[in-house]
């Protein structure tokens, strides 16, 4: 359990994974002296928990108790009722080394190829209209236009970028297995595709190709801890930051 300078968050670490929905119930969580939790929400993977509270006091004593928070098992486990755990806000300042500097903004500079995967939705939502929002995003990161006309996209896909696709400087393209639903649903007209075969929704790479076949990106991800939980069907993309 800690807090990290601010006196309202509070990030609690579980033994194991667990479920979504008991774990990011408020209620599942209470600080004695007089303390609200707010809000749960999972930090960066499914055993972290980050809770928005009331504000506490430094250098004073609370007792965190946690119940009906089930594990990830096919016969989930769930939490002894009521398991505590006390802890003491520390008033020490924050080690500037621990501070994360703001993302380097995409450009040039970071990678060795103008053109770059900046997205990647592996999960999607199971919707009730059966729109397929499945997705990769390229970026190009050049001050100046990208042709890439004959590049292709491989890994768990494939796509073939047919002639005339030319990226704009600093523009994005959404590569979609059913560009129909990308453009209803999210109301974009730069949308290509469909591509054959499906991205895995577990783990997998995805790989931008030039024209003699030489990679020019890959991206590997995962449903597995440390990757973000919230990509793993929940609506959330992947994005390079």
């Amino acid at each position: 359990m800690g807090s990290l300078g601010d006196p309202q968050i509070f990030t609690v670490i579980l033994s194991e994974p667990v479920e979504t929905v008991s774990a990011t119930a408020p209620g599942s969580y209470t600080i004695d002296n007089g303390i609200t939790v707010l809000s749960a929400a999972f930090g960066t993977d499914t055993r972290t928990i980050i809770l928005t509270t009331t504000p506490m006091m430094t250098q004073r004593t609370y007792t965190l108790a946690v119940s009906n928070v089930r594990d990830r098992a096919t016969t989930p486990n769930v939490i002894l009722p009521n398991t505590q755990r006390a802890f003491t806000l520390d008033s020490t300042p924050l080690d500037i080394a621990f501070v994360r500097p703001a993302p380097e903004p995409i450009g040039p500079s970071t990678r060795h190829g103008p053109v770059l995967i900046s997205e990647i939705m592996y999960h999607p939502t199971n919707r009730v209209d059966g729109r397929n929002l499945e997705f990769i995003e390229l970026f190009n990161s050049n001050p100046y236009f990208e042709d890439i006309s004959g590049f292709w996209l491989g890994g768990g896909i494939d796509f073939t970028f047919p002639s005339n696709t030319v990226l704009a400087a600093r523009s994005y393209l959404v590569i979609a297995a059913a560009p129909a639903d990308i453009q209803s649903i999210y109301g974009i007209t730069n949308v290509v595709g469909p591509y054959t075969n499906k991205l895995s929704n577990s783990s997998g790479t995805v790989r931008l190709r030039n024209r003699q076949g030489g990679i020019v990106f890959e991206a590997n991800y995962s449903s597995d801890p440390p990757w973000p939980a919230a990509a793993d069907g929940a609506g959330h993309s992947l994005v390079l930051a």
